[in-house]
């Protein structure tokens, strides 16, 4: 038998090459779900594992997204600035020791973990490649903010009033910056609103996930999160300056194939039930693998080099695999 029926045989297929490389260069998108990013023996973490300054960085094909924190050590400790990220699961708790939970209970699409902003929290989006842009992302209000607004809390006021009527609102805008410079154009939702005429049955406090599409252009060097109330008072917002994200989609232009290429030894096997694993890769680190088009198709953390990709994600056809900056081709038959 020949070798390369034998390769056949086993399903597998050598890296191919090309030179000069080609170039695959086309929008692709990815969303930072948080998934995996607490500790599963813990609720949130919000800079205490590193006072003073902590950077939650999520990689994505299109560049990194960097979450800034900042947690004070002054009075025992408290998070002070930015971001925390949790998985917490209550939505009744209603105090101050509940910011890190949703009234929606859970991440978007019933997921584990989210994000928790601070108002005026920054999102730096200045590593992304070309064209590189926050498109969407999902919000919601923290478990103790909702339940501030629907029942008034502390110096918090009851939104409505006595009678429902008073127009109170709470609003999230997203600006962004561009060479340090903030632009004019802006996205904003209302995480609660009672503008409406009336006591009206149009009132409402945000108490799911809701889609927030930004249609805000590249470039942004980051974006701010900006919380305005009805409820002010002589020090400030009486409303509870909380937040939750979730689902943040990115998109920009896709890898090239002129990016680099690090070995000719990264295989590729194809079991029957059609799941493939890749072996040969750079020791470990994240993997993401494109079709031809440029559209995402699967992407993991890995270790030791080798990925284990279900069955039913690739189908026959060439793929790009991007892993330890390096880009591969693969044929799947």
């Amino acid at each position: 038998m020949k070798t390369s029926q034998i390769l056949l045989f086993l399903g597998f297929s050598i890296l191919l090459f090309q030179w000069p490389p080609a170039k695959l260069r086309a929008q692709v998108t990815h969303v930072v779900d948080f998934e995996g990013s607490v500790p599963a023996n813990q609720d949130y973490l919000n800079g205490s594992e590193q006072p003073l300054g902590t950077t939650y960085i999520f990689n994505t094909p299109v560049g990194p997204l960097i979450f800034p924190n900042f947690f004070d050590t002054i009075y025992g400790g408290f998070w002070t600035q930015g971001w925390a990220l949790s998985r917490r699961a209550d939505s009744t708790t209603a105090s101050a020791q509940n910011i890190y939970g949703v009234k929606a209970y859970s991440g978007h699409n019933g997921s584990q973990t989210f994000a928790v902003g601070l108002g005026m929290a920054r999102l730096r989006t200045h590593q992304l490649g070309p064209n590189g842009r926050v498109k969407s992302l999902y919000v919601t209000n923290t478990t103790w903010n909702y339940e501030a607004m629907l029942h008034g809390l502390g110096i918090s006021k009851k939104f409505g009033g006595v009678d429902g009527t008073d127009p109170d609102y709470f609003k999230l805008v997203v600006k962004r910056y561009v060479g340090g410079q903030l632009q004019p154009d802006s996205a904003e939702i209302y995480l609660a609103d009672y503008r409406f005429p009336g006591a009206s049955s149009q009132d409402y406090i945000l108490k799911s996930w809701v889609k927030l599409d930004l249609n805000l252009p590249a470039p942004m060097d980051s974006l701010i999160f900006i919380l305005r109330s009805s409820d002010i008072t002589p020090f400030g917002m009486a409303t509870p300056p909380y937040f939750a994200v979730d689902d943040v989609e990115v998109e920009g232009s896709g890898v090239s194939l002129t990016s680099s290429v690090a070995t000719p030894h990264v295989m590729h096997f194809t079991t029957p039930d059609g799941t493939v694993i890749l072996s040969g890769l750079p020791s470990s680190g994240s993997v993401f693998i494109y079709d031809v088009t440029g559209k995402l198709r699967y992407s993991s953390a890995y270790n030791q080099g080798n990925v284990t990709i279900p069955a039913g994600i690739l189908s026959s056809g060439i793929f790009f695999v991007h892993a330890g900056g390096a880009l591969y081709k693969i044929i799947v038959n």
